[in-house]
């Protein structure tokens, strides 16, 4: 879990492919963010400025695939879904991060922002559900500093670790080429 401080949180994204254990004898290799599925959980307060740097490690791509194909499975594109900030200028869906390339995504998060469980994931047209799928996700969460505000600030001093849970269902039509993200 990453804690923002003094309000800020600087945090890297590293999309590398990760050997991940499922247990029951099924293991895979995914896309995750720094090896890690999910990838790790932020915690911010309203007012905080969010600066993940995305570095896409994953190797070449294919960009030029049939109509209603995957396209460009290994490019991406950042968004954290729910977030109340700009999109032409915090959370710009069509920045776009190559293979091989690093680029840093600001999110000033306003003072009002609500409180509440915010999902980043992959929103590059063409493979964002792959990559959805295939594990580069993560959460955000805006908590409320005015609420027990002894215990918030002090979440990242905690002797436990917080867990979240994750619920994806993946789903395929059968052989007809329909994919589906919930």
């Amino acid at each position: 879990m990453l804690v923002q401080r003094n309000g800020e949180l600087n945090a890297t994204l590293r999309i590398v492919p990760s050997l991940v254990d499922f247990g029951g004898n099924l293991s895979m290799v995914i896309r995750t963010f720094n090896g890690e599925f999910p990838g790790s959980t932020m915690v911010v307060d309203p007012g905080t400025v969010l600066r993940l740097t995305v570095v896409n490690e994953l190797g070449g791509d294919i960009c030029d695939p049939p109509i209603n194909s995957v396209r460009c499975p290994n490019t991406t594109a950042i968004h954290i879904h729910g977030f109340h900030v700009s999109p032409e200028t915090d959370d710009n869906v069509f920045q776009i991060v190559h293979p091989g390339e690093t680029m840093q995504f600001v999110y000033h998060i306003p003072l009002n922002h609500p409180t509440g469980i915010f999902y980043i994931h992959p929103h590059f047209h063409g493979s964002s559900g792959f990559q959805t799928a295939y594990g580069m996700t993560s959460a955000v969460v805006v908590r409320d500093s005015t609420v027990n505000a002894g215990i918030e600030k002090d979440i990242g001093k905690l002797s436990f670790d917080l867990k979240m849970l994750l619920i994806m269902q993946f789903s395929h039509d059968g052989g007809n080429g329909g994919y589906w993200i919930w």
